[in-house]
């Protein structure tokens, strides 16, 4: 009953619109909104999403454009307008991260790569499918045109960037699939017989040999906050101590600079279990890493849970002494980076 009384209400309001001439312009709304939404929440994504607006000029129609821009707004003044009431001005968000960025080079302390990285990375994780990707996504026709080369700009445009990791390009993965599988579907049906089969096998292959290639990858890079997560639910803890080698540059096995802390509760950055003696009294839980030299942190830590004999989290009974210094890992980076 309710999913007749769901489909009555949907066909409805489908011919409404249909018949009210404002289909296309609700379309154009939603496209609008959500490219902005994207650009808002990452705004790396700003200059695909403007790229991507080329969809609503292709048939050169400018009321559904005009109506897509209007819509675009929503996000952009909802950012500036969070921006302002949090950082007290309008955008901050978005002017801190290219000064820390850009100005002073924070990213480009976590290392650098070449121009070639990503393609070099996605073959890789792809392996023997990768050639399949790219002939499909030539053979996708003119219609996935516009997709495709929205792909092709974020990986281009990303590439021009030094410092490079695997996550900033993932927006343009879906849209590579969607044009390969695109191409695959029309290269079977102008060649052999409409069948669903083999362009659903090669769509599920190329999604796999994606997953079961990255996930080790990136469940290994997630230890680190998944330990956080785990002492930020612990109702004793006062502080959080990350133990690694010096030399990891990008410190991957513990977060690789990222955290996940739902909780005002401070980090710092160790190096040696020397340090970590010393220091011990501002924390109560310590993640380590065995990259490099880092050693056991001690008689005083009793461990709770270790991911691969790699990375491990360490619980210390006593509390915390002293105020807390949230500036103390930002510090360290520092004299690391000398």
């Amino acid at each position: 009953m309710w999913h007749h009384t769901a489909t009555t209400v949907y066909q409805s309001l489908h011919r409404f619109l249909f018949f009210a001439g404002c289909y296309c312009f609700f379309l154009a709304a939603v496209s609008g909104f959500c490219l902005s939404l994207a650009a808002a929440i990452r705004f790396q994504i700003a200059p695909a999403s403007a790229l991507a607006f080329l969809f609503l000029l292709q048939k050169g129609k400018i009321k559904p454009f005009f109506i897509g821009c209007l819509a675009a707004l929503i996000p952009v003044t909802a950012l500036g307008l969070t921006d302002y009431l949090t950082l007290e001005q309008a955008f901050q968000s978005v002017f801190r991260n290219y000064h820390y960025n850009q100005t002073l080079g924070v990213a480009n302390s976590f290392g650098k790569k070449w121009p070639g990285y990503y393609v070099q990375k996605y073959a890789l994780l792809w392996g023997a499918l990768f050639p399949a990707l790219i002939f499909f996504c030539i053979k996708s026709g003119k219609e996935r045109r516009i997709p495709l080369l929205v792909a092709i700009f974020i990986v281009f445009y990303h590439s021009l960037i030094p410092h490079k990791e695997v996550s900033f390009v993932y927006s343009a993965v879906p849209l590579l699939v969607f044009c390969a599988a695109c191409g695959c579907y029309t290269h079977i049906i102008a060649r052999l017989s409409p069948a669903a089969m083999p362009v659903a096998g090669l769509s599920l292959l190329l999604l796999f040999a994606f997953y079961s290639s990255y996930t080790p990858y990136l469940s290994r890079g997630n230890y680190g906050i998944s330990f956080e997560l785990q002492a930020t639910h612990r109702h004793d803890i006062c502080g959080i101590g990350l133990l690694t080698d010096p030399q990891a540059d990008t410190y991957r096995e513990i977060g690789a600079g990222y955290s996940g802390l739902t909780k005002h509760i401070p980090l710092y950055l160790l190096t040696s279990p020397e340090e970590v003696k010393t220091t011990q009294q501002h924390y109560n839980y310590l993640i380590t890493s065995t990259y490099g030299e880092s050693g056991s942190p001690g008689a005083d830590w009793q461990q709770i849970k270790c991911k691969e004999d790699s990375v491990c989290l360490y619980h210390r009974p006593s509390g915390c002494d002293g105020a807390p210094d949230f500036e103390q890992f930002s510090q360290k980076l520092h004299t690391l980076s000398k």
